[in-house]
């Protein structure tokens, strides 16, 4: 494999060495970022039809709704500048282009991101790609003076950003702080002009290309497993991919697609977004977000935003289902709160193909061996989706890593049921088994793996996987997780978890506050606000069955990007973690139901679970 990984990145390395006079070729020509010049006409006629139409009005409204703020940061300046831009692209009109100096000349001045060369990388990299893409499509209606001075100034932040990305930088390879860096200053190389060089053959912006492109293809190969499980997290990978892919695309379009694809120069990226599908469910949040599993240290909320980003680079056989996605995620959306997510939308949705569901293409289950992960999902349909996770973490890297070991994850029929910690490394948000009652005060074991040892999977989204290694100090603990969708049952949907182990002593989920928690005899209800029901039967080895509840904070202590979770408008700040005693081995059967529709009845038998008329083994 690192043999592949390297032969790959030497090919990219060669091939760019090899159009380098290309390069010159095209240097003053724009736009040739994200779009290349002969396709503007294309676009300006594409905005008379809809859906575009709406969509380009949409980004008219955000653009306008945004200048009207009062307080501008100036990364809303950034972004100002970027909007009119992409405005301008698609209207031809020069007043846009003049609206989008206007605000790009006051990022030009800013001392505090962009002209300082030590600070905070990820903003510095966000003003460089804005102003960069705004340099790209504003250059044929901009002065030669004015293209004189951004471009030196780029090239500046170009200089510091692949220098450095401050103090607070994550700076291994693997970590989206790489992504976000080499993918802000490829972008930037490829798109400015070095006006000033004093041999044209020898542009300035050119080493930094070189590097940008060898550390972007390194950064890539770590940050993805080769099964196409982003390591750090499913929205991280949306935020890396905000910069990785426009410097992918404009490199694509130097060198051409014939010899630049995913699946040939990136495989490990190549199921990436099959992962990210069967993950992903049109359960709204807030601002166009959506729901997923939140693994690692990450936050259940995800945007659409990779979708268009996919049909513009993904392998064809791949697009309908991608197509199927976007609009399928989309629903959730008013089409106003993200004018880069419009802007790409236009760019890249094809007319020419037809959407096809993605379970035609085998996307009801996702298994990555790397991570050790799961997903079962019972259809692709609407809102009320089910989707289950259960993670070994069978690899850390050096980045978000949460203490999810053997933890599961559970949506659908419109809520969320088991989630994890949040961005913490306080364990008393983990949905898992713990080797003592008091969990308040408890520690992880930091670096500790779990090993996946056997998994299946059926063709209708169910199946099962058994690992073991807790991060919790549970002795020899073998966790089991079984989804079921089979209509035998008489639930939507049944999850099985067995636990295994010579100390576990708690067996804890935890799930948002917005879910109403009932106890029973024999487990508990949680009854979300649409008032459909997951019930727990519990079978556990202690002397009684006790069952308890406490509220967590979501993330913990942690106050930098601690939203909480997201559901439906609100967010929400509490989860109910739900415990039950055990003296090591213990059962839990999970049936979900919608309103109004009575649970199976669940009973346990040589060890084996029957679920109405169907029995697990």
């Amino acid at each position: 494999m690192l043999v592949m990984i390297r032969n790959t990145l030497n090919t990219l390395f060669l091939v760019l060495f090899f159009t380098i006079t290309g390069v010159c070729q095209v240097v003053f020509t724009h736009p040739r970022g994200l779009i290349s010049r002969e396709e503007i006409k294309l676009l300006r006629e594409k905005i008379q039809n809809e859906p575009f139409r709406t969509m380009f009005s949409k980004l008219k409204e955000s653009a306008n709704r945004m200048a009207l703020k009062e307080e501008k940061s100036v990364s809303d300046s950034s972004a100002l500048s970027r909007i009119y831009a992409y405005n301008h692209l698609l209207s031809g009109q020069k007043s846009d282009a003049e609206k989008a100096w206007k605000y790009a000349s006051g990022v030009l001045k800013n001392h505090e991101y962009f002209n300082n060369p030590v600070s905070r990388g990820l903003n510095r990299a966000t003003l460089l790609r804005n102003l960069s893409e705004t340099y790209d499509l504003c250059y044929n209606s901009w002065p030669e003076n004015r293209c004189r001075e951004v471009s030196e100034k780029l090239l500046f932040a170009t200089m510091t950003t692949a220098s450095n990305m401050g103090y607070d930088a994550n700076y291994a390879i693997e970590s989206n702080w790489m992504g976000v860096r080499y993918g802000a200053v490829l972008l930037a190389a490829l798109v400015n002009d070095d006006w000033n060089a004093n041999d044209k053959l020898k542009s300035r912006l050119l080493p930094f290309e070189w590097d940008a492109n060898k550390r972007l293809g390194e950064h890539n190969a770590m940050n993805i497993n080769p099964s196409g499980w982003n390591t750090e997290s499913l929205s991280y990978f949306s935020y890396n991919w905000s910069f990785v892919a426009p410097a992918l695309i404009a490199w694509q379009n130097r060198i051409g697609a014939a010899r630049y694809s995913i699946d040939q120069n990136l495989p490990n990226a190549v199921n990436s977004l099959w992962a990210y599908s069967t993950a992903s469910v049109a359960i709204p949040g807030i601002n166009g977000k959506v729901m997923q599993p939140d693994f690692s240290d990450d936050d259940p909320m995800s945007s659409y935003f990779l979708y268009p980003i996919g049909l513009r680079l993904f392998p064809e056989k791949q697009k309908p289902a991608l197509l199927w996605m976007l609009k399928y995620l989309s629903g959730t959306d008013t089409w106003v709160h993200d004018a880069e997510q419009l802007f790409y939308n236009i760019l890249w949705t094809p007319e020419n193909i037809q959407s096809e569901n993605p379970a035609k293409s085998g996307w009801l289950t996702f298994y990555d061996a790397d991570q050790g992960l799961a997903l079962f999902r019972n259809r692709f349909q609407d809102g009320n989706d089910i989707v289950a996770g259960f993670t070994a973490t069978a690899k850390r890297m050096r980045g978000h890593q949460g203490y999810d070991n053997l933890g599961f994850r559970i949506l659908g029929l419109g809520s969320i049921w088991a989630v994890g910690a949040g961005r913490t490394n306080q364990v008393a948000g983990q949905t898992c088994l713990f080797p003592l009652s008091n969990i308040a005060n408890h520690s992880g074991e930091k670096g500790a793996v779990g090993k996946v040892i056997v998994t299946h999977f059926d063709n209708d989204g169910s199946g099962s996987m058994t690992a073991t290694g807790s991060c919790m100090g549970v002795a020899n603990h073998v966790r089991t997780f079984q989804a079921g969708y089979s209509k035998k049952s008489g639930a939507e949907a049944v999850f099985i978890i067995t636990d295994r182990s010579e100390n576990g002593k708690i067996w804890r989920m935890n799930s948002p506050e917005f879910n109403n928690l009932k106890m029973n005899p024999d487990g508990f209800t949680l009854v979300s606000p649409d008032g459909a029901e997951l019930k727990a039967v519990v079978f556990t080895d202690a002397a009684q069955l006790k069952v308890t509840s406490s509220k967590i904070y979501y993330g913990g202590n942690t106050k930098v990007h601690n939203k909480g979770i997201e559901y439906h408008g609100k967010s929400y700040a509490w989860t109910n973690a739900i415990d039950c005693n055990t003296k090591g081995n213990i059962t839990v059967a999970l049936t979900l139901q919608p309103k109004g529709k009575t649970h199976p009845q669940v009973k346990q038998e040589n060890g084996k679970i029957q679920a109405g008329e169907k029995l697990y083994e």
